[in-house]
């Protein structure tokens, strides 16, 4: 582990932190991060490889200065395990909702009528009121709100200063929930040190992405990879660069280029599939979408894998299909209701779960012993040992300060181990099967409400449960959990093997890197997050709100009330608003009225993942993945379904009429199409960056993957 290689790492971090929101929501352009396979720094990867590092190698053999020789395959490998955990900071999970959370009710407070409460003295008071004034911003604080909203430029063509954010407004709850987010990240990389052993060492997976990346890196002495001498390779990315560059350059010169179409309208042949169109599949699994980065990545993948994730959307989307014939649709309700089919995610996710600590019991229950001071057999590494402990005291902090909020005890701890194990099988499926895309729609406050129902919640308990899924859970494509797994892969990469066995005892192949590499990450992280609030709130008071972001400027802050709109109206019809207002801890069993049809799509589901993995273990020929329950939910599951099965069905056909020998010879074509999405994708953000400084105006929305 070299200096530079973790300045790297802290710069890169930082950049992206501070200017992830600036790229995504003032200039609109393809998102910086975005999901769990970041384009912009697998795409910085990949300029360094191509460029940078030749460039280095040249300066050190001109000026044989020692800090200018071409970083090696190691230094790569810190600099992405220092990078990634950092962009679960950036834009889509944390600044496209916090600030907009902890905001934006007040706005529709005011606008909202039905946000008005009717009170027993006939005076109204906002449904905001149900929350502790600490956990939201102050809107009355020098025009806070306004300024939020509108902007807080005084002279159009001037930006404002740093020190022009209203910063008082954003005072208690940015100390509230900053801490929280700490505690849960810290909570999270020591049960991650737990399961990446016994995942990557023991199970062996694939962690494909990580993979993929590591294949083009260079050697120890920065020699470049052979991948980048295959003709093959360069075939594959140059072809999708060509095709990015004409497309991005057509929307500035639309009458003298054409673009190459990587979108197909099928919805004329809807008549042929009425099923699977009353299922919802009609806006969405009738176009086919090609994203070349993903067609690439389906390649490698096991044909299980890859054809269960392309197709789970058109088997449940079908499904659903048939009980709208039925008469009973599945999918009826908001996001933030106890919806049959949020019962089906939450199903596939306890299923999965329940597997993966199945086929790792062993190891974690030694581990877990070993944790708290007993004697254990078996090996066990010294990592795990240390990452449960810290895992432990980290998740009853956080359960204290969720506690802090208003919440009982006991809804503190379900609350905390449904995001727990939400994030942890994110972390299984992307290591398993490559499925970067993760937005599953769990949400942990539908959970608790399916489960004892409003009546024996109450609105203040109810308001306190769906604000805080909010903070934590609203949008889950850029979460720390995988981030921080595919960090650890790439910690692999640092050091070499050495293995002593003390007292039965395992110790970590890279021990004496990782004691360096966290206390590394904590400075990266500390400068990533102070970063992204000053960049990100900056952005919003010197441009305004911008509301083209429906989902965050309107759903992220109008879900948690609405919902406790509905309940209140419903308690209070049925004269159960105070008794349900009164109930605490395990006196709210007494009202509980659980959902019936979500527990029924739980069950079943959570079956049919016990099931598949069992035929998948027991019957070699078994086609179908589990993850296949997984993989449909959400925007996720079906913009990326065409392209997983393209890649799936072009790794079919190779492997049956060109042999093994066909596969591994067109292996670089697939890997020169991610290479060439991630260029394109560099190269569309820092052509969009230059126009806007340039010109003074927006450049031209281009999306290279799904945002």
């Amino acid at each position: 582990m070299t200096f530079r290689a973790f300045l790297i790492g802290l710069l890169g971090a930082t950049f992206l932190c501070g200017y992830s929101f600036y790229n995504d929501y003032v200039l609109f352009q393809t998102l910086l991060v975005g999901t769990h396979f970041p384009l912009s720094v697998y795409g910085s990867l990949i300029v360094f490889l191509i460029f940078l590092n030749p460039c280095l190698h040249l300066l050190h053999k001109w000026f044989g200065r020692s800090w200018l020789k071409p970083l090696s395959g190691r230094e790569f490998c810190l600099i992405m395990a220092l990078v990634l955990p950092a962009c679960a900071f950036s834009t889509s999970s944390f600044l496209r909702i916090v600030p907009r959370a902890l905001m934006l009710p007040h706005h529709y407070a005011k606008t909202n009528a039905s946000w008005k409460l009717l009170q027993e003295d006939g005076t109204y008071k906002p449904v905001t009121s149900y929350l502790p004034k600490h956990l939201m911003a102050d809107p009355e604080e020098d025009d806070a709100l306004v300024k939020f909203i509108q902007g807080a430029r005084t002279d159009s063509s001037k930006p404002i200063s740093l020190s022009e954010v209203p910063w008082r407004a954003w005072k208690k709850p940015l100390v509230f929930w900053l801490p929280l987010y700490v505690v849960m990240g810290t909570a999270l990389t020591g049960l991650a040190l737990v399961f990446h052993r016994q995942w990557a060492s023991n199970e062996h997976l694939p962690y494909p992405i990580v993979n993929v990346a590591r294949s083009m890196l260079p050697d120890k002495d920065g020699k470049m990879n052979g991948i980048f001498k295959n003709k093959v390779f360069w075939i594959g990315l140059l072809v999708v660069l060509v095709i990015h560059t004409n497309n991005y350059l057509h929307q500035y010169f639309p009458d003298q280029l054409i673009p190459i179409r990587r979108t197909y309208d099928f919805r004329a042949f809807r008549t042929l599939f009425p099923t699977l169109v009353k299922g919802g599949g009609y806006g969405t699994l009738m176009w086919i979408r090609c994203y070349y980065a993903v067609i690439g990545l389906a390649y490698m993948l096991p044909t299980d894998v890859c054809l269960s994730v392309g197709f789970s959307p058109f088997v449940f989307f079908t499904i659903f299909g048939i009980f709208v014939n039925l008469g009973y649709p599945l999918r009826r309700g908001t996001l933030y209701q106890a919806r049959t089919d949020w019962g089906m995610v939450f199903g596939a996710y306890i299923g999965f779960f329940s597997v993966l600590i199945y086929t790792g019991r062993h190891y974690y229950w030694q581990t877990l012993r070993r944790a708290f001071g007993f004697p254990g057999s078996g090996e066990v590494a010294r990592e795990s040992v240390w990452g449960m402990r810290v895992f432990a005291v980290s998740i009853v902090v956080f359960i204290l300060g969720v506690m802090r909020t208003g919440l009982d005890w006991q809804l503190s701890i379900i609350l905390a181990i449904m995001m727990v194990i939400a994030y942890l099988v994110m972390a299984r499926i992307l290591a398993e099967t490559g499925m970067y895309h993760l937005n599953p729609n769990l949400y942990p406050g539908v959970i608790i409400m399916a489960l004892l129902g409003e009546q024996a919640l109450g609105p203040t308990t109810i308001a306190l449960i769906f604000f805080t899924t909010t903070m934590f859970f609203m949008d889950t494509r850029e979460t720390f959990m995988p981030f921080i797994m595919s960090a650890l892969k790439f910690l692999d990469g640092t050091g070499r093997e050495r293995v002593t066995q003390p007292s039965l005892e395992f110790v970590s192949p890279i021990r004496s890197s990782r004691s360096k590499y966290f206390p590394m990450l904590a400075i990266v992280l500390s400068c990533a997050i102070v970063a992204a609030v000053l960049g990100g709130w900056y952005f919003s008071y010197d441009r305004g709100l911008n509301w083209r972001d429906n989902f965050g400027t309107r759903n992220t802050p109008t879900n948690p009330f609405n919902i406790v709109v509905t309940a209140r109206t419903q308690l209070l019809a049925q004269g159960l608003l105070e008794e349900s207002e009164s109930v605490r801890g395990f006196e709210r069993l007494r009202l509980a009225k659980p959902n019936k049809p979500f527990w029924i799509a739980f069950g079943l589901t959570f079956a049919g993942v016990l099931l598949f993995t069992t035929l998948r273990l027991r019957l070699p020929w078994w086609p179908v993945h589990p993850v296949i329950f997984c993989a449909w939910s959400g925007f996720a599951g079906y913009i990326l379904a065409w392209s997983f099965v393209i890649g799936g069905v072009i790794k079919v056909l190779v492997t049956r009429f060109g042999g093994s020998k066909c596969y591994q010879i067109l292996k670089p074509l697939f890997l020169g199409m991610i290479a060439g999405d991630m260029l394109s994708g560099i190269l569309v953000i820092v052509a969009g960056g230059l126009y806007y400084f340039i010109t003074g105006e927006p450049s031209k929305s281009y999306w290279v993957l799904p945002g």
